[in-house]
């Protein structure tokens, strides 16, 4: 009786840990298979995401059907001076879509700047 106890207790005690480790197992394999291919070029754009080497999206984007390029904030790592925000450049549509175009840039200086670079090799505006 006491053995069937104790082995429960070492298996709910176990859980948290088995959680943690299917989530970086998860995080391994998906993160580095998760892919985004951005093709920029003047008057049109298109945008390829492939999770598993499988796409999953593709939008092409001519000049007509895009009104601005902007950046966003999509999250940091660090604490106090080491902190580093990470943003991502989206392109908008005529329709008030938006379609992620580079993603994980590392601080809003380096970020604005290569906004200001694509949407002058586009030819849209960058907002």
């Amino acid at each position: 009786m006491a053995g069937g106890l104790l082995s429960v207790l070492i298996g709910v005690a176990l859980l948290p840990f088995a959680g943690v480790t299917l989530i970086a197992g998860v995080a391994c394999i998906y993160l580095p298979l998760n892919q985004l291919h951005t093709s920029p070029h003047r008057g049109n754009v298109s945008i390829q995401r492939s999770v598993l080497f499988i796409p999953v999206l593709r939008r092409a984007l001519k000049m007509h059907e895009m009104s601005h390029i902007s950046i966003h904030k999509s999250g940091s790592a660090g604490q106090g001076v080491d902190r580093v925000e990470h943003y991502r450049i989206q392109i908008h549509d005529n329709q008030d879509g938006a379609v992620t175009m580079v993603e994980d840039v590392d601080g809003e200086d380096v970020a604005l700047h290569f906004r200001d670079h694509l949407a002058q090799r586009i030819g849209i505006p960058a907002k």
